[in-house]
């Protein structure tokens, strides 16, 4: 929601060197700042609609581009402090990870007289009905190797901002 324009070119210069397709997805900016100010009340931080926007939003791109695999980096134990490797989490719950732990509410709480369910839309994870169906499934790198922030940045900026 806030990329500057050195991260528009960090971003542009990996799409380029890793020769991938990219989604950029940027919501409206009055939905933002609304969910922005409603969002510390009911989950204790600014940022719902960035913890849609990582979670919500590639599931539907999985779902509409029929991408079975998604790949994170970090765990989703390390994500944003609030999961833990201590707990198994169910295929269908790994699924959900993002609404249960880290944006903890559903887009309707953020409908009233002047935001619709509608504007919101991007927001609202697939069913999980269409997750089984396409077979969608993610992981997270994080889970398997050892998951330093500050080495893969480093290997980033060595290897790929060259």
């Amino acid at each position: 929601n806030w990329l500057s324009s050195d991260g528009r070119y960090n971003l542009e210069n990996l799409l380029y060197k890793f020769d991938v397709d990219n989604f950029f997805y940027l919501p409206n900016r009055k939905v933002v700042n609304n969910s922005a100010k409603k969002s510390v009340s009911l989950i204790g931080d600014a940022c719902w609609l960035c913890h849609t926007g990582a979670s919500v939003f590639p599931f539907q791109i999985a779902i509409n581009w029929k991408v079975p695999l998604m790949i994170y980096g970090e765990s989703i134990a390390e994500k944003d402090g609030r999961g833990s490797y201590k707990k198994t989490i169910s295929f269908k719950d790994k699924l959900y990870y993002g609404l249960q732990i880290s944006s903890k509410v559903k887009p309707e709480k953020f409908v009233d007289k002047n935001f619709s369910q509608k504007d919101y839309s991007n927001h609202q994870y697939p069913s999980y009905q269409s997750m089984i169906r396409d077979k969608i499934t993610n992981l997270h790198l994080g889970d398997f190797i050892f998951w330093d922030e500050q080495k893969q940045t480093e290997f980033i900026i060595c290897k790929l901002m060259n």
